[in-house]
C-alpha cells in the first residue's frame, strides 16, 4: 500500500434539508430541527452509547441544511463520501460562535471575542481539528445570531462565518470533525464544516 493511501481517510455522510416553520424569535433552530423528526417515529438521529452527535446543521434563510453520520430514515437525502489526505490543501467555511468561555473565581461566563483576536481564536479551533490554517477570514452573520432559552433566560450568541484555506495535518481528525462538527454551540447550528472546493 502506498504512503498516500495510508494517509487518506474516508467516511460516508448524509445530507438533507428541512424548512423552518417559525421565525427564530419564536422558536430556536435546534427545537425546530427535532420537532421535524418527531413524526418520523424513529430515533436514528439520537447518539447511541459512546457515540458523538449524529446530526449537524446550519441555518440558511428559512431552511436548515443538515448532515448526519448515519443514514436518515424517512427523509430524502444525498449520500456523499468524504475523502481527505494528509497534506491536502482545501478551502472550508464553518459557522462559529463569536464568544469564548472564561472562568474566574469558580464562575464561568461567556464573553465576546475581540475583533483583533478572532483570527487567532478561530485558527486555534481549526488547528485542534486536523487543520493548519494558511489563510483565514470571517464575516459577522447578524441574521443568523443564535437564540435559545436557558433556565427561562433568553441567550443570544453572535456568530461568524469563518472562511479558511487549510492544509490537512491529520486526515483522521479532520474526518471526525466533518462528522461531528467543531467548537461550541453545535447543538444550536454552529460547527458544521463545509468544503467549498476540493483544491484551494
Amino acid at each position: 500500500m502506498s504512503d498516500v493511501a495510508e494517509k487518506t481517510k474516508t467516511a460516508l455522510v448524509y445530507s438533507f434539508g428541512l424548512c423552518m416553520k417559525k421565525p427564530l424569535t419564536e422558536k430556536n433552530a435546534h427545537d425546530q430541527l427535532y420537532d421535524a423528526f418527531k413524526p418520523l417515529r424513529d430515533d436514528w438521529y439520537q447518539a447511541q452509547g459512546d457515540e458523538n452527535r449524529r446530526i449537524q446543521f446550519i441555518q440558511k434563510d428559512d431552511a436548515l441544511l443538515c448532515r448526519s453520520s448515519v443514514e436518515p430514515k424517512g427523509l430524502p437525502f444525498k449520500q456523499n463520501e468524504i475523502g481527505i489526505t494528509d497534506g491536502e490543501k482545501i478551502k472550508i467555511v464553518v459557522r462559529l460562535p463569536a464568544m469564548r468561555r472564561l472562568k474566574k473565581n469558580e464562575i464561568t461566563r461567556s464573553v465576546p471575542i475581540k475583533q483583533e483576536d478572532k483570527d487567532d481564536y478561530y485558527s486555534a479551533i481549526l488547528n485542534r481539528n486536523g487543520m493548519e490554517v494558511d489563510v483565514i477570514d470571517w464575516e459577522e452573520r447578524r441574521e443568523n445570531t443564535v437564540f435559545f432559552t436557558n433556565k427561562k433566560k433568553k441567550v443570544t450568541i453572535p456568530v461568524d462565518d469563518v472562511v479558511a484555506i487549510v492544509t490537512i495535518t491529520d486526515a483522521e481528525d479532520f474526518i471526525k470533525s466533518m462528522q461531528q462538527g467543531v467548537g461550541r454551540y453545535k447543538t444550536y447550528g454552529c460547527g458544521m464544516i463545509e468544503i467549498l472546493k476540493t483544491k484551494a
